[in-house]
């Protein structure tokens, strides 16, 4: 039998197995005699490296220019559109039935609005992300991430998880506090953000950290 790529082969195997109670004193032994079948796939090397040589062409058609300002190499190009997964896989939740049918909008305006407001949010959401990583790097420190695993690749979802439950007092007289210290994960959270625990009191505080390097994603 044959398939596109595998051939199957089929044999069998002769087994003679001795039967059972004590042997007769006189002639031979009797015996049982079992047939297993064999079954062999070999693979057709010369149609999988056809395959192989096809899945390692990869086409791109770009308006990028391949030399002079603002150009890529095909090298480059593959990259930068392989980088796109990021960006992609945040905007799958603009697509989630809980943002998009829970929102009802009656002027084109205002869809375009929402709209920008959404992405901006995107852009936040990743540069938080993107500035936490590029910091463990240049510090050689790890976060702790999920069931407290050390991790180098921490997530804005991971951080928004580490940051829920915190509550803020806001006295008729007096200056907004903290109902419980933070923790020390979320401490170690903040220091790779470039914040402290003033962030969730003033609205004014920026990051007090410069990005620097490249991102890996």
């Amino acid at each position: 039998m044959e398939t596109p790529l595998h051939t199957v082969k089929a044999s069998y195997r002769e087994t003679v197995v001795n039967r059972r109670g004590r042997p007769p004193k006189e002639g031979p032994r009797p015996t049982n005699t079992y047939y297993d079948l064999v079954w062999e796939i070999l693979i057709r090397e010369d149609r999988l490296q056809l395959l192989r040589e096809q899945a390692g062409c990869f086409v791109l058609l770009s308006n990028v220019p391949s030399s002079g300002e603002g150009s890529l190499d095909a090298k480059a190009l593959l990259r930068t559109y392989k980088g796109q997964y990021g960006v992609e896989a945040d905007f799958s939740f603009l697509k989630d039935p809980l943002v998009v049918n829970d929102l009802f909008l009656k002027k084109p305006s205002r869809v375009d609005a929402l709209g920008m407001i959404l992405v901006i949010a995107l852009l936040i959401w990743r540069l938080m992300e993107r500035q936490m990583r590029m910091y463990l790097v240049h510090e050689g420190k790890k976060l702790p991430g999920w069931d407290n695993k050390p991790t180098d690749r921490p997530t804005s979802f991971m951080m928004s998880t580490v940051f829920y439950g915190i509550q803020v007092a806001r006295p008729k007289r007096g200056e907004p506090i903290l109902l419980r210290p933070l923790s020390d994960r979320q401490m170690q959270f903040l220091d790779a953000l470039g914040l402290d625990e003033r962030v969730f009191l003033d609205k004014n505080i920026r990051c007090m950290l410069q990005c620097r390097g490249k991102p890996d994603d």
